[in-house]
């Protein structure tokens, strides 16, 4: 439990972090901020500067409360291993350091429209490779997982299910990466849909099969 509210804590300090930086440019920001895009990464949106640094923060801390509020309450959670419970932990300041960064970038005035795919396609990435690695080793929980019917009221399948779910998560989030940088980044949604499609077909196989 030690290192778990240790993990939290730098959670919190990372996703603060980019307000640090923001504060550092203040200067040479504009007094509204974007704050939305459309599909295409056009900006569609604005704020004003304290509410476009300060919001998101505010906004993923409270986040990251209830996720370690979950954490808690569930039962099944106890016995969990105390390094997936950490990856997990890091999925939000991960999220908040890539979207201060597109946000900081646009309000300095440069152009990422142009590396809109390479963004979401690293973003997408990372996010899968830190759940590819925890799903290989999770049990049974209320919080994360592929929660369907049958993995829920079957050890072996969900055993089964999150062993090939990691695998493809792991691979998937590696693939991403690369054509992140490749004419291929088209691929990104996609890819996005075999990775859940799969593990849900797969393990409703199982369930046919008795398992």
């Amino acid at each position: 439990m030690k290192k778990f509210k240790t993990t939290f804590i730098w959670s919190i300090i990372i996703i603060w972090l980019p307000v640090m930086i923001d504060l550092f440019f203040w200067n040479k920001l504009p007094s509204k901020i974007v704050t939305h895009y459309n599909a295409q990464m056009v900006p569609n949106g604005w704020s004003p500067k304290p509410v476009a640094v300060f919001m998101l923060p505010i906004i993923l801390t409270i986040v990251q409360i209830f996720l370690v509020y979950l954490f808690i309450r569930d039962p099944k959670n106890k016995n969990a291993k105390v390094w997936m419970n950490n990856i997990i932990l890091m999925v939000i300041p991960v999220i908040s350091v890539f979207i201060n960064v597109l946000m900081l970038s646009t309000g300095l005035g440069f152009n990422v429209a142009r590396f809109k795919d390479v963004f979401f396609n690293f973003l997408a990435g990372i996010i899968l490779i830190m759940l590819g690695i925890v799903l290989k080793s999770v049990k049974p929980n209320q919080i994360i997982g592929i929660r369907l019917p049958w993995t829920l009221h079957s050890s072996e399948n969900w055993k089964r299910t999150h062993q090939l779910t990691s695998e493809l998560f792991i691979i998937g989030g590696i693939v991403m990466l690369v054509i992140g940088l490749t004419p291929l980044q088209l691929l990104f949604v996609p890819i996005l849909l075999l990775l859940i499609i799969i593990p849900v077909i797969y393990s409703f196989i199982l369930f046919k099969r008795g398992i």
